[in-house]
């Protein structure tokens, strides 16, 4: 049950990314939930978008890097992960265009989440909509797409036998998106109700305003979900000339895990993918956090108060990420047995680090009475910080993390993910290899010293009764 927030809350952020750095008026439910003022879709004073220009000429291909079934390689200016899991008939393949939030304004915030949906899910300028998802249907295939604060991208899942036929409806997708209208309005109605659902639910709020707060001035302020006015007034050809500017060869990463032969997955991606050409896109690289506390406090008549607190993190690949992981998992089962199992303060609290290329984490409670609950988190954070985890307990709880770990690469689609974001995140795909014997190498040593470094500095969104709530109640004594 512990666990359950930690879920959900990953969830939520790949889903919202980052936040608004303010609104010119109005409240937040106003900026972000203003549907009722709908204002009407305009074609933009766009050029017609002229026609995809690819590569005649065959890309080179070279290899970068094996170890056992998996290896690295470039096709033209594509970097490829692939790893062979011969007793798998499952494929699952991701093309990620890095970037993310990067790639965002306040202008554009919700249009590269829009673009790749509509694409994805639109059919294409040879196939129509319903003939595209019927020829996946037939084939029990999945096309998607998906955004994330780091990057986002396309996707599929087949059987081996039809991993060719999805590639190439997900290539046309990528390539030569429809755009129709009624699908447009579809998935733009579908975004704007989720971003609705932001201000109606106090978990989702208090997210928001902790997201708000610490991302101030750093690119995951924006939102892959977006905001409603930005939304209401894109068009198609804007849509279509933003998503044409997110083909940038050097900045995709695509990963493929299934029984498929190095060599037929080589040509596939010659014919496709790695027939764009080059743009001259430059890596992106991750920014700073500026690292001062504070709390913003939203009133609310709750029966409970919400509260979630951020602090800045060491990111994946780095030498203090796989400590701070342990660090977080012994913190936050202190916490449970503390504050809820002893003390019966709360129903749901949890703690946890994420794997971004900014990276940060997290404390999380939910209380009727803040002011104790606070003061118990705060003293378990100083013991952390205080003490040497007995090596026994330090052995539990790298044991059950390894568990989970192993449990979340059980999937085809679960072991791409975990290629692609350390070779995005952490700049090298064999860190994630790697990552298991640093977890278990963790000393108790490691431990206290990035409790002592990291967690600190803690900015809170806050939302309940603002007469039970003051600043100073999440400051650590």
């Amino acid at each position: 049950m512990k666990n359950t927030f930690l879920i959900m809350f990953l969830a939520f952020l790949s889903a919202c990314s980052a936040r608004p750095e303010r609104f010119e008026e109005g409240t937040a439910e106003e900026a972000l939930n203003n549907e009722t003022a709908q204002a009407e879709v305009v074609e933009e004073e766009l050029p017609e978008l002229e026609p995809l220009k690819l590569l005649s000429t065959e890309p080179q291909v070279s290899l970068i890097g094996t170890m056992g079934m998996t290896q690295k390689f470039k096709v033209g200016d594509i970097t490829v992960i692939h790893r062979v899991t011969p007793a798998n008939q499952v494929v699952a393949a991701r093309v990620y265009i890095d970037g993310g939030a990067k790639n965002l304004t306040p202008e554009t915030q919700g249009i590269e989440r829009l673009a790749l949906d509509v694409s994805a899910s639109g059919g294409t300028l040879n196939i129509p909509r319903d003939e595209f998802t019927s020829k996946l249907n037939s084939m029990g295939s999945e096309v998607f797409s998906f955004a994330d604060r780091d990057f986002s991208g396309y996707g599929m899942k087949s059987v081996v036998e039809n991993f060719e036929t999805t590639w190439e409806l997900m290539a046309e997708a990528a390539f030569y998106p429809a755009f129709p209208q009624e699908e447009i309005d579809v998935r733009r109605q579908q975004q704007l109700a989720e971003i609705a659902s932001i201000t109606e639910d106090p978990d989702s709020r208090v997210q928001y305003e902790a997201s708000r707060l610490f991302f101030k001035g750093h690119s995951y302020f924006n939102l892959q979900i977006g905001v409603a006015e930005n939304l209401q007034r894109v068009s198609s050809r804007k849509l279509a000339h933003y998503h044409r500017g997110l083909l940038k060869p050097e900045r995709m990463l695509i990963v493929v895990v299934g029984n498929v032969p190095t060599s037929k997955l080589t040509d596939m991606i010659k014919s496709s993918f790695a027939r764009l050409p080059s743009t001259g896109a430059e890596p992106v690289q991750p920014e700073a956090f500026t690292s001062e506390a504070g709390v913003e406090i939203v009133d609310q008549d709750l029966p409970t108060n919400y509260v979630l607190g951020y602090f800045e993190a060491p990111k994946p690949g780095t030498p203090q990420y796989p400590a701070m992981v342990v660090t977080m998992e012994f913190l936050r089962d202190r916490l449970f047995e503390e504050v809820r199992t002893k003390r019966n303060l709360t129903y749901a609290v949890s703690a946890g680090i994420g794997a971004n290329r900014s990276n940060y984490g997290y404390l999380y409670v939910t209380a009727t009475d803040p002011v104790t609950t606070m003061g118990v988190i705060f003293d378990q954070i100083a013991e952390v910080k205080l003490m040497q985890i007995p090596k026994q307990e330090l052995d539990q709880v790298v044991n059950v993390f390894l568990t989970e770990h192993y449990m979340n690469l059980e999937t085809n689609g679960g072991q791409a993910s975990m290629l692609a974001r350390a070779e995005l995140i952490s700049g090298d795909w064999k860190t994630a290899e790697a990552f298991l014997a640093e977890v278990r190498a963790v000393t108790p040593e490691d431990v206290q010293m990035v409790a002592q470094r990291y967690l600190t500095n803690f900015r809170f969104g806050v939302v309940g009764k603002a007469s039970a709530l003051n600043a100073k109640t999440f400051q650590p004594r």
